[in-house]
């Protein structure tokens, strides 16, 4: 066997190195965080070659006096805590006094720093932990870290550096997200002496936002505050026409330290459900406090990671508050804004597969909530909760719409024979009966159908052209979300009941799942032995598809019953069969009742797969468009 040794301390140290810098954006985390320790309320940072050559950054700080200064460079060394028990309590971004002395050991280091009572600064010179030299210098209050020859002693780990695009893209991502969280800082940061971006520092996110993303993204974004109990969430989250294809615009800080943490994006991500395209992500800058003792920090020396004590409360109190706060906006998308959302969408589809759709389902990643597994009543409720279902919104005459059209469906894109005429004469002169419209909900006038596809309609602030299929789409998908929590169940019965021809298996997850299927409206009983029939369909679908309706929900449950998502995805899709499809021919009246039911529905601004159902161009676009002066 070896013996047992001690590690010298070159080694050891750039062991410990090894956990804490992993690249050039490690050590740009490092450094900032220092700086916004040291009280600086204007922070500059500049690298060279992706970080790969040289890092350095300044701010004005509180300095570091002459006695401290080579004390900085020893590991542990720190003026954050002083015992294990103020582990607890941390009120400072780093506290382990590891960063300099990690950073030291792979690199070589000049730091110049002076507080503002003393009359001169110091300057120490550090390569692989030794100190090369240290003198008294003439410099500004504050401090300065410069970083080059990284990883000159580690070749392997130098070796494995991406490309400078690819470090500067990482150290750029970093900053931003402090950036963006600390909006009282100013913060300059450069590449290769190009100013990349440079904030305000007025103490508004807006500001910061503007600087960092732009002005137009800034303009959809609203804003979150809210408290409950110990728990405060501040900042502000997209309009989900706001969206990228990467989490990596959801920026996070919690007790005011920027973390990464899955649980908190997926929250977000959920909240967003139904609102956004599958694989999109919408843009946040959140702030997340708790009270001390609740959040623990110091599970990961890069401490980019925290634990939350009551992580379930934490994790269900940012969906509720960003959820609810969408329902309040109206987000209806602009031309301009959906012009640019769609082109961003083209570019993200050139670089996927085909089969995005099919694998994202059957991974169970679906645009919307992640509840649905109902396996008694009280799942249920919870789930209509979330989705602030109350009660069934009125059909839209769905049996006499949907019937005016069924006789002659073919597919998706076929032209309908049916007539207006005949649409109308279904239809006739019912009053739709339905609740209250949304708050905000434009009063549409409609004007008439293009393409036999699109609806198209005069509002109070310029020209709204709907999505026929998305719009009933959300009105099928909310009545059948409804219709779980109602105790009536709205159920169209069959003229002649059909007999069911299942499988074993079908049979065996009919017998499973008959609560739920029951619940979304199918009137099934058992017929004698193994043998089962249909007698009513949900009365929001055809009559017409209700069998296959039904075996097809029966072998989606067998190919992913396992998967908690497969009774909402179900919904989608039932929604989206039975709904009206481009190319149906529709009157005056029928557009009206579309418009008015969607109207009143809980999101009547994207269909349950997060497609609009609706854009607008506003008077001053049209204006633009045709070069008016006023």
């Amino acid at each position: 066997m070896n013996k047992i040794i001690l590690l010298d301390e070159l080694t050891a140290g750039q062991i410990a190195a090894g956990e804490v810098v992993e690249r050039p954006v490690s050590v740009v985390k490092e450094l900032v965080e220092n700086s916004l320790d040291a009280g600086a309320d204007q922070i500059t940072i500049e690298i060279t070659e992706g970080g790969k050559s040289g890092i350095t950054v300044y701010d004005n700080g509180h300095g570091i006096s002459q006695e401290e200064v080579s004390l900085a460079f020893y590991r542990h060394a720190t003026s954050k805590i002083t015992s294990v028990n103020d582990l607890y309590n941390l009120s400072t971004l780093g506290f382990r006094g590891e960063a300099l002395s990690s950073i030291a050991a792979v690199s070589r280091v000049v730091l110049k720093t002076k507080p503002p009572n003393e009359k001169a600064g110091q300057k120490i010179e550090v390569k692989g932990n030794e100190v090369i030299s240290l003198q008294a210098v003439g410099c500004s209050s504050g401090t300065s870290v410069q970083v080059t020859d990284l990883f000159y002693n580690t070749p392997a780990r130098r070796k494995h550096l991406k490309s400078k695009g690819t470090e500067a893209g990482l150290v750029t991502g970093m900053v931003q997200n402090i950036a963006l969280l600390r909006p009282e800082i100013r913060f300059l940061f450069k590449h290769n002496d190009k100013t990349v971006f440079h904030t305000p520092g007025s103490g508004r996110l807006i500001d910061s936002i503007s600087a960092i993303y732009g002005v137009k993204t800034a303009r959809e974004m609203v804003e979150v505050n809210a408290t409950e109990g110990s728990i405060t969430l501040a900042g502000m989250i997209s309009k989900p026409s706001i969206n990228r294809a990467t989490r990596q615009y959801i920026s996070v800080a919690v007790n005011g330290r920027y973390v990464r943490n899955q649980l908190i994006n997926q929250a977000i991500d959920e909240a967003y459900g139904g609102l956004v395209l599958t694989g999109r992500h919408p843009m946040a800058v959140l702030k997340l406090s708790l009270g001390q003792g609740q959040v623990d920090a110091n599970i990961h020396p890069a401490k980019m990671e925290v634990r939350f004590d009551r992580e379930t409360e934490v994790i269900s109190f940012i969906k509720e508050v960003t959820r609810n706060q969408l329902k309040k906006e109206i987000l209806i998308p602009t031309y301009e804004q959906r012009g640019a959302a769609k082109r961003e969408h083209e570019q993200w589809n050139e670089s996927k597969s085909g089969t995005v759709w099919t694998e994202k389902y059957m991974d169970g990643v679906l645009p919307v909530q992640k509840h649905f597994e109902s396996k008694n009543k009280q799942q249920n409720e919870n789930i209509l909760s979330e989705f602030n279902v109350k009660t069934p919104a009125k059909k839209l005459q769905s049996d006499v719409f949907r019937d005016s059209i069924n006789d002659n469906s073919k597919d998706n894109t076929r032209e309908a024979s049916a007539s207006p005429y005949d649409i109308n004469a279904r239809i006739g002169n019912a009053k739709v009966q339905n609740s209250e419209p949304q708050t905000g909900f434009p009063f549409l006038h409609v004007i008439g159908q293009i393409a036999h596809t699109y609806i198209i309609a005069a509002g109070p602030d310029g020209l709204y052209i709907l999505d026929q299929h998305a719009a009933h789409e959300r009105i099928i998908f909310e009545n059948l979300l409804a219709m779980m929590g109602s105790e009536q169940k709205e159920t169209q019965m069959l003229l002649t009941p059909v007999s069911l021809e299942l499988d074993y298996k079908s049979r065996v997850l009919l017998q499973e799942n008959l609560w739920d299927i029951r619940n979304l409206g199918f009137e099934v009983e058992e017929f004698g032995a193994d043998t089962y029939v249909l007698r009513g369909v949900p009365a929001h679908l055809s009559t017409s598809k209700g069998e296959t309706d039904l075996i097809d929900l029966l072998e989606e449950l067998s190919d992913i019953q396992k998967d908690k998502d497969f009774y909402l995805a179900f919904t989608i899709r039932l929604a989206c069969r039975n709904a009206i499809k481009s190319g149906e021919i529709l009157s005056l009246s029928a557009m009206d009742a579309l418009v008015q039911q969607l109207s009143c529905t809980n999101e009547p601004y994207t269909c349950p797969h997060g497609r609009p159902t609706m854009v607008k161009i506003t008077q001053q676009e049209l204006t633009q468009m045709f070069k008016r002066t006023n």
